[in-house]
């Protein structure tokens, strides 16, 4: 009997894990909602602090806003906690994996997006990048630098072309023939 309790199986440890990734994720999000732009890190300072979670959210979401993915950071709580559901209940983490890689990647697109209008702007200063982060807006700068406004436009819609045809393992070109046959046989819904 004593060495039962003497450790824990891999299930409890799982569990215990997914408690903790669930926790930590729900957290996170509670400190990303909360988020205001005027609490900044200050040490440990008791200032007065808007965010929900105190002096650890707003260390928290001036991490994730402000320095790395800006708004489309609201996606890290949710890939935590689900994480967290997967070890909990003991599924597979290969799926997970790949969801998570394509979740980050789409954050980090959208972050992109979010900079290039502050890079346009005449008053394109890293600490304008509130929407995207300091990497989005880094990799919006880059990226017109590199292409221009126009060049810059054209690559994300290609890049999201692909990316989106690579996903849902759909031809771009069936998909143009389906509308363009849906726009025709529109009109005759009308005649009727």
């Amino acid at each position: 009997m004593a060495n039962k309790r003497a450790g824990m199986s891999s299930q409890q440890q799982q569990e215990i894990l997914g408690i903790l990734l669930m926790t930590l994720g729900m957290l996170v999000l509670a400190s990303l909602i909360s988020y205001n732009p005027s609490d900044e890190p200050r040490g440990f300072q008791i200032l007065k602090v808007e965010n929900a979670m105190g002096v650890a959210g707003v260390y928290i979401s001036y991490l994730l806003i402000k320095i790395l993915l800006g708004i489309p950071a609201i996606v890290i709580p949710f890939l935590l906690i689900a994480w967290g559901q997967t070890c909990f209940r003991g599924r597979s983490m290969e799926a997970m994996t790949r969801i998570t890689y394509y979740s980050l990647l789409a954050a980090l697109y959208i972050a992109t997006i979010l900079g290039l209008p502050q890079v346009i702007s005449s008053a394109g200063t890293t600490a304008g990048f509130s929407y995207s982060g300091l990497i989005g807006g880094y990799l919006a700068q880059n990226l017109h630098q590199a292409f221009g406004f126009i060049g810059s436009i054209i690559v994300i819609v290609a890049v999201g072309a692909i990316t989106l045809m690579y996903l849902t393992q759909m031809s771009l070109t069936e998909a143009f023939a389906a509308a363009k046959d849906r726009l025709a046989n529109s009109g005759s819904w009308f005649n009727e």
